[in-house]
């Protein structure tokens, strides 16, 4: 009776277990969080705050800035919100970390916002339930196109400077060369400004 009494507590602990894995927001795997709905995150991926669902809308209330103190690093209880003129910025996910406070899950990610270069803490799951954080596997390609275009409109303003300037250039030099073939400038004069103009 005793042996019977044993197998069903094991058998019973085990489907708890099995359940509780199995309701798991996400699981880990080698700094990539698999979401349960099947969004994907790795640590350097660029993500996007949602907005703020606390303190009547006006900040976030999962959401914290990097605290002065070392104690709330440790235990992992900030008080610092996050404000709503972050709604909308981009921050990219420095690191994934699964922590326990008492009985529950809690995934906690250090989130780094490049503008006032600081750290921000994100309970992960209620975060992204609540709408604070938007998740979604375009986010990536955006940012990196976004970044393309950024940088192919810079080079190609750089090239119609160039070009804007040498045309410049031309037309002073032009005009260097009709005074100084009228008298009104020397030749020495004309090649000390037309070398100034060719820098």
């Amino acid at each position: 009776m005793k042996k019977i009494f044993t197998a069903f507590i094991a058998i019973f602990c085990f489907a708890q277990t099995a359940n509780a894995q199995n309701d798991d927001f996400a699981q880990l795997n080698n700094k990539t969080l698999h979401l349960k709905n099947g969004t994907v995150i790795n640590e350097g991926d660029v993500i996007y705050l949602g907005n703020p669902s606390g303190c009547y809308e006006n900040c976030f209330q999962y959401i914290f800035q990097e605290p002065e103190e070392i104690i709330p690093k440790i235990t992992h209880k900030f008080t610092k919100n996050v404000y709503a003129p972050y709604s909308g910025e981009k921050v990219r996910v420095k690191k994934i970390k699964q922590i326990s406070q008492q009985d529950e899950k809690i995934w906690l990610i250090t989130l780094y916002y490049l503008p006032k270069k600081e750290n921000l803490y994100c309970y992960l799951e209620k975060a992204f339930n609540a709408g604070e954080i938007v998740i979604t596997q375009t986010n990536n390609t955006l940012i990196k196109q976004d970044i393309k275009t950024e940088t192919k409109q810079t080079e190609t303003q750089e090239v119609q400077e160039k070009n804007t300037n040498n045309f410049s250039a031309a037309d002073e030099i032009r005009k260097l060369k009709a005074l100084m073939d009228e008298g009104i400038i020397t030749k020495e004069e004309f090649e000390k400004q037309k070398a100034k103009l060719l820098e």
